[in-house]
């Protein structure tokens, strides 16, 4: 037989659990990223240098304003400040296949304690832009309910980086 704390308790998790349950959109935050290079420039064997970095609330304008160009420049104090906090991707002629990260990656568990996003920067021969709207650069929030998909899709064109990631639909 249930006391009546006991009761009152059980009604209350179960309805935390309900209420957990509906919120923002019910999507998700994803697990993992794929990454996938454009048939174009699979086919003219371009090599290309992305860095997949979590990043924080407090930190997140500073990279979204930030220039591509100085990024990798070879000596950037921005890009070697996030030496533990980014995983890098290179893609060339001979590898080429999609490249992914997944929650069993080490990363990953540190980028769902600290960062509130991913920032995805690129180096991608012929590709420009300014610093605060560079296509060589894309942002992926990492918050829940936004995303569908429990992976993040994103392709490299000769123009930039690509979301290609169905976001969750929006409740009314």
């Amino acid at each position: 037989m249930m006391t009546a704390s006991r009761r009152v308790m059980a009604v209350g998790l179960l309805g935390g659990m309900v209420f957990a349950g509906v919120g923002c959109g019910g999507g998700s935050v994803p697990n993992s990223i794929n990454v996938s290079m454009s048939d174009q420039l699979r086919a003219a064997g371009t090599s290309v240098e992305l860095d997949v970095v979590g990043v924080n609330t407090a930190n997140l304008s500073q990279w979204q304003g930030y220039s591509v160009d100085k990024y990798f420049s070879g000596s950037d104090a921005l890009r070697s400040s996030a030496a533990d906090a980014k995983k890098t991707l290179v893609f060339s002629k001979e590898k080429n296949a999609p490249q992914s990260i997944d929650k069993s990656d080490a990363i990953w568990k540190k980028w769902k304690d600290t960062a509130s996003a991913l920032v995805l920067v690129a180096q991608i021969p012929g590709a420009s832009g300014q610093p605060g709207t560079d296509p060589r650069r894309l942002v992926l929030p990492l918050e829940k309910g936004m995303w569908k998909d429990k992976t993040f899709q994103v392709e490299v064109t000769s123009a930039g980086l690509k979301n290609n990631t169905t976001p969750a639909p929006k409740k009314d």
